[in-house]
């Protein structure tokens, strides 16, 4: 390249660096956001009495919600996010759920582990929309809930298992239910190890 042209090259490289950037200048946002529609909108709320750091958030309607925070509790809000109570922690500290799933709108589930112990994968079970929520079903010792998924016709349920047997490997099967998370099925298959 001839130096005449190097010189026309950084000279338009820096202007087109330079040309976009105004001091103080705001962008405008569009009125409704693409996903937005009559159904769906955002709305900012000042939140009471919820921690800051929430690992899990879940609403069924625009009133009503549940939040999990990283020390075992979970919270229920019924005015849109207002304001939340604590209705679930009686486990440990170490335990956070790591998903919620619900059925309907009264019956959901929620799936945790609790790092560094011995409590396992546990499944609890509300029945209520999220006011009152019970220990379901539990594997104790090394074996962790990863996700939970439903089958929206027949409303089998799908859990994702790591049983942790060595310090070194984990080994990953997927089981599931038909009545709800009472009773499980035998592994219906095994994934690879992960290290």
């Amino acid at each position: 390249m001839k130096p005449f042209m190097k010189h026309i090259f950084f000279y338009s490289v820096i202007l087109l660096l330079f040309a976009g950037c105004r001091k103080n200048e705001t962008v405008a946002l569009p009125d409704v956001l693409p996903f937005e529609n009559k159904d769906i909108s955002i709305v900012r709320v000042q939140t009471t009495n919820l921690p800051e750091l929430i690992s899990e958030l879940h609403f069924s309607d625009a009133l009503r919600g549940v939040a999990s925070d990283y020390d075992g509790k979970i919270y229920l809000t019924e005015d849109g996010g207002v304001t939340w109570s604590v209705v679930f922690g009686e486990l440990t500290p170490a335990f956070h759920v790591s998903q919620f799933l619900f059925q309907s709108k009264l019956v959901g589930y929620a799936i945790g582990k609790a790092d560094g112990t011995l409590i396992g994968g546990t499944i609890l079970k509300t029945v209520d929309g999220g006011a009152e929520w019970r220990v379901y079903y539990n594997i104790p010792g090394t074996t962790t809930f990863e996700r939970l998924a439903m089958d929206p016709i027949t409303n089998k349920l799908f859990l994702l298992v790591s049983d942790y047997t060595a310090a070194s490997s984990k080994q990953c099967y997927v089981i599931s239910s038909s009545d709800g998370a009472l009773n499980w099925s035998s592994p219906l298959s095994y994934l690879p190890r992960t290290y």
